[in-house]
């Protein structure tokens, strides 16, 4: 079959969609994804690239005019939503692929799957990756802004869509229900791909990774703060991407805390290399506020990273990440509190995190994307698109 997979991130930036696309690449389907630079290097499905990101600042007006009037006439969504030229451009890029079927990643890229769905009757896939209207709730401004246009772009257009796909089975239960589908969202999970990393003897001095986006609500300002109290020899290892402004604040509290010297900010790492560089730490950090039911189902991808770099994972107790870890012993919940996350990190054995260690590299043999893909291939061979040209 031939297959449109549609996204407006940079598609070296979306390890879910270049994986999903690689895999229907094995399974013997041509794909096209259509996405902004950079692009991943030989890649064996086509790619169409869409006009660069425009500035910050034309990037919020535009986002502002597209999305805050629907705030108080919702109608005006859909009409809306077709003022950048970019989408336009995205729709004609994937209708003059004549697919079979479109993916649509994102709730952003909805209507032009369901646009050409009207017009041909090819098959639509929208894949959620998260839950669009629950992400952002906490903040006001989004919710003054963008929340009602995503609701009305979900509620207009997932009666063409014919297959749902999502990361987490909350997520799944939680759209079935809120727009009263005729079937369950199928779950596909961000595994990583599988790799045998060696088990390596926990001892102190210990090493907590926190590795990805560096940004609030994750439980970082939490985690400095209780450094004083740690009656261990330890320190934090901070890997990855943020802004200049959040970074220094960081910085700043680790000062005030007397414990910059145990505080280390390193670069982003390429995927590649994700995995490796997070086994030489000794515990993964995952922290999500319990104020969103977005938080409560989510599945990060770093939580699957750490359990294949072989990591006891300490993570908040949010319900589906709580439950995962229950179900594979390899980790541990504790409340998003400097003084519980010190009395946690105090009473851990050694022993126990060496459990825990052999619990997340055993889990990691099946909870692996050469695993979860064939759900993924299963899910797009079910489906029986009309074939036929598109009708222009």
């Amino acid at each position: 079959m031939r297959i449109a997979s549609l996204v407006f991130t940079p598609l070296a930036e979306d390890a879910r969609v270049r994986r999903a696309a690689e895999a229907l690449c094995e399974a013997g389907h041509d794909v096209l994804v259509v996405a902004r630079l950079p692009f991943p290097a030989d890649t064996a499905y086509l790619r169409h690239q869409l006009p660069p990101v425009s500035s910050p600042v034309v990037q919020r007006f535009a986002l502002v005019a597209t999305q805050a009037p629907a705030t108080l006439l919702p109608g005006l969504a859909p009409m809306l939503y077709w003022l950048p030229p970019f989408r336009r451009e995205a729709l004609r890029a994937v209708a003059d692929f004549r697919p079979d079927i479109v993916i649509c990643n994102d709730w952003n890229t909805l209507p032009v799957g369901a646009a050409i769905n009207r017009r041909s009757g090819v098959k639509l896939v929208y894949d959620t990756h998260e839950f669009a209207t629950r992400e952002h709730i906490q903040n006001w401004k989004w919710r003054l802004v963008s929340h009602r246009a995503v609701r009305e772009i979900e509620q207009l257009n997932m009666p063409y869509v014919d297959l749902v796909m999502t990361v987490s089975e909350g997520i799944a239960q939680s759209l079935y229900n809120l727009y009263e589908l005729t079937q369950k969202p199928t779950v596909i999970r961000n595994l990583p791909s599988y790799q045998d990393i060696a088990f390596r003897e926990i001892r102190q001095p210990l090493t907590l990774l926190f590795h990805g986006l560096i940004r609030q609500e994750r439980g970082l300002e939490e985690l400095i703060d209780s450094m004083p109290d740690w009656h261990f020899e330890g320190r934090l290892v901070i890997r990855g991407y943020g802004q200049d402004g959040y970074l220094a604040q960081l910085k700043q509290r680790a000062r005030e805390r007397g414990v910059i010297e145990r505080v280390s900010f390193a670069p982003r790492v390429s995927p590649e290399a994700l995995i490796s560089e997070a086994a030489s730490a000794d515990i993964g950090y995952l922290a999500l506020p319990g104020t969103t039911e977005h938080y409560e189902y989510a599945l990060p991808n770093k939580l699957f990273e750490y359990m294949m770099a072989g990591l006891p994972i300490m993570a908040t107790p949010r319900i589906e990440m709580a439950t995962l870890l229950s179900a594979t012993g390899c980790g541990f919940t504790t409340e998003l509190d400097p003084r519980a996350l010190a009395a946690t990190l105090n009473g851990l054995k050694l022993e126990e995190l060496n459990r825990m260690r052999k619990a997340a590299l055993d889990a990691a043999r099946s909870l692996n994307w050469q695993q979860e893909k064939r759900r993924l291939t299963a899910a797009i061979a079910a489906l029986e698109p009309r074939h036929g040209a598109l009708d222009g």
